[in-house]
This record gives structure tokens, C-alpha cells and sequence, in this order.
């Protein structure tokens, strides 16, 4: 019941705050203005230091989360620290990271991710679709027409992902590919 009060008393400050902080004489911002301040801090423009997109401004918080939570529960190993001096201590490595991590690693990092994520998604489907295909007998018409629409669904994945892949590795300006311009045909 404490752990209730005390959530219900930070969400009333929280509240409280956000409301004497709007201004009644201007326009309220909205979420877009409030999620642009958030990524305009993590792009460093509050050190002076703004050169980075709007991504990597992301993936750059989102570093910093990921590098807090690690290095905070890897640190309950260390006995002779309290919780606040493990907080303190993981806040400001993490801080010192992601502040110092290059734009265009924060970018290979969401890159690699994002690839690992592609990669585990589409194979469980097409692994998934591939034992479907096998497990179906081929006795009726009935389980020859479910096998086929098995392989459909499998061809259409493959060659979605195939014209995706495609359109990310050729170079293209304005929306017109620069293979197209050459006469060059791609398979």
C-alpha cells in the first residue's frame, strides 16, 4: 500500500510540474514539439555540439539507457557500494560514453541491431513457413492446394525482402536509380 501512495504522490508532482510549467499565454506544445526537445538533447545541442540528425540524437538516448542498466545491475556485484553511489557511479560512465561515442557508431550500432532483429524475424517466418511446407501431406488436392499457398506466401516474403534489400544497396538520387539511368537491368 506505501508503494501505491508513493507512485500516486509522484504523479501528482510530476503533474504539478508539467502544469505550472506550461505557459497559459502562448500556445501549449505538443507532443511533436515535446519529442523534438528530447531528441535536440540527445544530439547534444544542449553542449553546444548539434551536428548529428534527429537518429542518431535517438539511438544516442537509447544507448545511454541500454549502458545505465547494464553497468547499474552489473555493479550489485560490488558489496561495498551502496544503491545510491552504484547509481551515481553508472549515470556518469554512461554519461561519458554516449557522449563521446561517434555519430556514425551510434548509427553502425543501430544498423548492426536492426539487421540482427530483420534477420531473426523473416528466418523464424521463413523457417516456420518451411516446416508448415514439410509437415503438410501430399495425399488430397485439399493439402496440395494449402502447400502451394504455403510457397506463395514464402515467394512473396523472399521477394519483398529481395526489392528491399535491392533499393537500400543501389544508390538512387531523388527517386531515380542511378543502375535505371546507366541501361544497366538488375535481376
Amino acid at each position: 500500500m506505501n508503494l501505491k501512495k508513493s507512485g500516486i504522490g509522484v504523479l501528482a508532482a510530476l503533474s504539478s510540474f508539467l502544469a505550472a510549467c506550461t505557459s497559459t499565454a502562448g500556445a501549449s506544445p505538443t507532443g511533436l514539439d515535446i519529442w523534438k526537445q528530447v531528441l535536440w538533447f540527445g544530439t547534444l545541442g544542449f553542449l553546444g555540439y548539434s551536428a548529428d540528425g534527429a537518429m542518431v540524437g535517438f539511438m544516442r538516448i537509447a544507448v545511454f539507457i541500454l549502458v545505465f542498466a547494464l553497468l547499474y545491475e552489473g555493479s550489485r556485484f560490488l558489496g561495498f557500494l551502496g544503491r545510491n553511489s552504484r547509481i551515481a557511479i553508472a549515470l556518469i560512465l554512461s554519461l561519458i560514453s554516449v557522449i563521446f561515442i561517434p555519430g556514425n557508431v551510434l548509427a553502425g550500432i543501430g544498423a548492426a541491431y536492426g539487421t540482427l532483429v530483420a534477420f531473426i524475424l523473416l528466418g523464424s517466418v521463413v523457417l516456420g513457413m518451411g516446416w508448415l511446407y514439410f509437415s503438410i501431406p501430399t495425399t488430397g488436392a485439399g493439402y496440395r492446394l494449402i502447400r502451394v499457398a504455403v510457397l506463395l506466401v514464402l515467394l512473396f516474403i523472399l521477394i519483398s525482402v529481395k526489392q528491399h534489400a535491392t533499393g537500400l544497396l543501389i544508390p538512387s538520387i531523388g527517386g531515380i536509380s542511378l543502375p535505371g539511368i546507366a541501361g544497366i537491368s538488375l535481376p
